[in-house]
């Protein structure tokens, strides 16, 4: 059986499953129940929100110039064996 009642990181998660796809409704009943009681999940939504369309404003903003990032091939490297040890 599920917990009712999620921890804050699986919380977050959530969040932020929500911005990309739409959670089912056991998902929404247990984030909703979280924020009702936890602070610091609401303030983490607030912070997130804000980031967001900071970081949005500033990527349409005209004064922003166009630019390219590569990363190399043995940054790339790195990166699949971390995200693969942390799974």
């Amino acid at each position: 059986m599920e917990k009712i009642i999620l921890s804050c990181k699986m919380t977050t998660k959530l969040v932020e499953k929500e911005r990309i796809t739409q959670l089912n409704l056991r998902e929404k009943l247990q984030m909703r129940m979280h924020l009702f009681m936890c602070t610091a999940c609401k303030a983490y939504i607030r912070q997130s929100k804000a980031l967001e369309r900071i970081i949005s404003n500033w990527a349409q903003s005209s004064k922003t110039p166009t630019r390219t990032f590569t990363l190399s091939d043995n940054a790339k490297k790195e990166i699949i064996k971390k995200i693969a040890a942390s799974d």
